[in-house]
């Protein structure tokens, strides 16, 4: 009995350089996108840094290979921006009621905050990218800013853009 519970400790040790896409598993660009196993909605592999795969098409209207690498690469950076603006500002969406105005502070932080998410997601880059048969593109899309787990729910009134 404590052989098959030895034999089987070491087989799943064993199973633990497989990237799996967990909290504090940062790829690097050896990585391959199609295998790299993560959600939809990204994940954070630690404060500073958060990881999306996304899947462009290339759209058949260019007949030169190249041309439709470029295509899909472009499609999977507008699909791994759209998703993480979903994640990020999707997630943050609050409503006032139509009796109240919400404070000054609150509306400029919110405004600033939104500002900046937007110019961090476009700023952001492709760590890693893959291309199949068809010449479709799976890329790894990575954005970062220091302390940017933080930023994220950080509450709208007390953001100032300073943030470090």
């Amino acid at each position: 009995n404590i052989f098959l519970v030895i034999v089987f400790s070491v087989i799943l040790s064993g199973c633990g350089s497989i990237k799996t896409g967990t909290e504090n598993d940062c790829p690097d660009s050896s990585t391959d996108p199609v295998t790299y196993i993560i959600d939809s909605r990204g994940k954070f592999c630690n404060d500073n840094t958060y990881i999306i795969k996304a899947t462009g098409l290339q759209d058949n209207k260019a007949n030169v290979p190249d041309d439709k690498k470029s295509r899909a690469k472009r499609n999977a950076v507008l699909e791994a921006q759209y998703s993480l603006i979903e994640v990020f500002i999707g997630d943050r969406i609050e409503t006032w009621s139509p009796m109240y105005e919400p404070p000054e502070e609150y509306v400029k932080g919110h405004a600033l905050w939104k500002k900046d998410i937007i110019a961090i997601v476009k700023g952001g880059t492709i760590l890693a990218e893959s291309y199949d048969s068809a010449l479709n593109c799976t890329i790894l899309y990575v954005i970062q800013k220091k302390n940017l787990k933080q930023i994220k729910d950080m509450p709208f009134e007390e953001y100032t853009g300073d943030e470090k």
